[in-house]
């Protein structure tokens, strides 16, 4: 084989199934190993690149297959940010049409563009492409990863999806799982635990670095902050697992235990439970103390700006927005639940907390708002964390030692297939 051959078969085509309209925290981790992983990394031996194609679903589009990656392709294209995202990145991204949620015929969709692709691995992420991969009978020609980023159970039809997507990992090549807490649900799915991998997610430490003090100033100043006021700081959904009535009960007993910390609580994001939490900061006499400022597109000035985060949530796999204060050098105040004592530690690198424990989490608030030199130690131990354990580079690598054996077992029986890695090249 000369080198010009060798040099063309040195990849691994990779073919993601998604459902995402939004940069979620797994949507956005998929397309930055996508755009990291399209080249060898040259601090790691016998690197590969990683060719990835997308699908994603487009509903009210007709029942065909739409190619948004194509130039020509741009006025057709779906308004949803994640489209647009993997567009911009250069990314091959397909859309299947559907006229409703479970439109049965994406099926045959979905068999012809994995028999156009011809992928060393296929990857799932989200319960319907679970059920859809499972569904299709394609995991018995490809080998199959699924990503798992845990259940929610808000309500009946969510813990109907959560079982349905129990029955569809049990014939997974490989479940890549965000923390150990995770990895024991899916064990108790029926998942071997030898099929399981647990990867935290990842993020760029300098991701912050962008913004400046004026920025600081103007967000500071579009949130009527006055020059002494603390802000404390919570991103997520307004949802009920975030437990966000815990920092609000907090706050209303940190108010008798520091009548003179001067702190307002600002929360980012949107959900269900806004209703609710309105109804709270009436009940608690809290208006002035607390804003519920929504989804933004750009929260980075609001880590530059904050003092404090808090993390209150029942449950948790390996959350963006912790990493997200890590990589700002913020205290951390968060509940020791799923996988967050994977990533920080008590008294070193964050404040842990029980969980639905509001008086706990009031003492520690006060606490490192009053104790700066605890407050700096906490923040710039979690920095240096994520900077040496949780940098994307170091996810792609982890991911590509997940992929390297599986297309090495598949080239055992598919070993005489044009355009393949060649098997002595991944084993070496």
């Amino acid at each position: 084989m000369n080198s010009q051959n060798t040099s063309e078969r040195r990849v691994i085509k990779l073919l993601a199934v998604v459902e995402a309209e939004s940069i979620t925290g797994p949507a956005k981790n998929l397309l930055e190993f996508c755009k990291r992983a399209r080249q060898s990394d040259s601090s790691a031996p016998n690197s590969l690149p990683v060719e990835t194609s997308l699908v994603t679903f487009a509903r009210g589009m007709g029942s065909k297959v739409h190619d948004f990656s194509a130039p020509e392709a741009g006025s057709e294209a779906p308004s949803n940010p994640f489209v647009n995202a993997a567009r911009s990145a250069g990314l091959s991204i397909k859309a299947i049409g559907e006229e409703y949620r479970y439109d049965m015929r994406v099926l045959d969709h979905l068999r012809q563009i994995v028999a156009a692709l011809q992928p060393d691995i296929i990857q799932t992420h989200s319960v319907k492409s679970h059920f859809l991969m499972r569904l299709s009978g394609l995991w018995r020609q490809y080998p199959w990863v699924a990503f798992h980023h845990g259940y929610t159970t808000p309500d009946w039809k969510m813990r109907a999806y959560n079982q349905l997507d129990r029955w569809s990992l049990r014939t997974v090549k490989q479940a890549v799982t965000v923390s150990q807490a995770f990895a024991q649900q899916l064990e108790r799915s029926g998942v071997p635990s030898k099929r399981i991998s647990v990867l935290h997610n990842s993020i760029d430490a300098d991701w912050i670095k962008a913004v400046s003090a004026d920025d600081i100033q103007a967000c500071r100043a579009s949130l009527g902050f006055k020059d002494q006021e603390r802000f404390i700081l919570a991103v997520g959904r307004l949802s009920h697992e975030k437990s966000h009535v815990d920092i609000l009960n907090a706050l209303a007993r940190l108010r008798e235990t520091h009548p003179d910390l001067n702190a307002k609580f600002v929360l980012l994001g949107e959900g269900p439970e806004r209703a609710r939490l309105e109804q709270m900061i009436a009940a608690l006499n809290l208006a002035d103390r607390v804003i519920l400022f929504g989804q933004v597109r750009d929260v980075r000035p609001f880590y530059a700006a904050a003092e404090l985060f808090l993390l209150p949530s029942l449950s948790e796999g390996s959350p963006n927005a912790l990493l997200e204060a890590m990589a700002a050098s913020l205290p951390i105040v968060a509940t020791a639940v799923g996988g967050i004592p994977e990533i920080v530690a008590h008294e070193k690198s964050a404040w842990l907390i029980a969980p639905q424990n509001p008086a706990q989490l009031a003492d520690a608030i006060g606490r490192l708002l009053t104790d700066q030199t605890l407050a700096t130690a906490l923040a710039t131990n979690a920095r240096n964390t994520v900077v040496n354990q949780y940098s994307i580079q170091a996810r792609v690598r982890a991911l590509l030692e997940v992929y390297k054996p599986i297309v090495a077992a598949s080239q055992l029986r598919r070993s005489d297939s044009p355009g393949r890695v060649e098997l002595t090249e991944l084993l070496d």
